[in-house]
């Protein structure tokens, strides 16, 4: 059934797990943190478009384990589209706001390059952290921020070097 919102759900879900399965994920790769690979990649474009097709029929409370998992398929571990990972853990954090979930918002939100959105997510992300708590969630998403800020730079760098080789004669 096209217009049902479960059935696309449940659709993405069974893909993005079967990304992960045999052929589909090499787990000696990455330094023994495992790879997808490109069959699982697939498995991964076609969980995001079944997840594509879920949000497109505007379903009330949409899935935020779901939404969780999406967040991840399009990590650099997967697809490597922050944009689309910050917008899978916005839906987490609308509902599921607590501090895990602005959190990892922020993180997906600075790789993506929207350090606004990363900010807005880190102090909220702060506020709701336990008091205890809240002096290494502010250093952590600093740290974060930090490092990929720098390795931005770092690529920028590198992309010059790399243009200005092949500057003409």
């Amino acid at each position: 059934n096209p217009q049902n919102p479960q059935a696309w759900a449940d659709l993405a879900r069974a893909r993005y797990q079967t990304a992960g399965l045999g052929e589909n994920f090499d787990q000696t790769a990455n330094q023994g943190a495992g790879q997808f690979t490109d069959s699982g990649v697939e498995k991964l474009r076609q969980a995001t478009t079944a997840w594509q097709r879920y949000l497109a029929l505007d379903p009330k409370h949409p899935d935020a384990t779901l939404a969780r998992l999406m967040a991840q398929a399009y990590s650099e571990v997967g697809l490597n589209d922050p944009a689309e990972a910050a917008e899978a853990m916005e839906i987490v954090t609308e509902e599921q706001p607590n501090a895990a979930s602005y959190s990892a918002l922020a993180q997906y939100a600075y790789i993506a390059d929207q350090m606004r959105k990363g900010d807005l997510a880190a102090a909220k992300a702060v506020q709701l952290a336990p008091a205890a708590q809240r002096k290494l969630v502010r250093a952590q998403l600093a740290n974060t921020k930090r490092q990929v800020i720098a390795a931005q730079a770092q690529r920028a760098l590198a992309d010059g070097r790399a243009g200005a080789g092949k500057a003409a004669p």
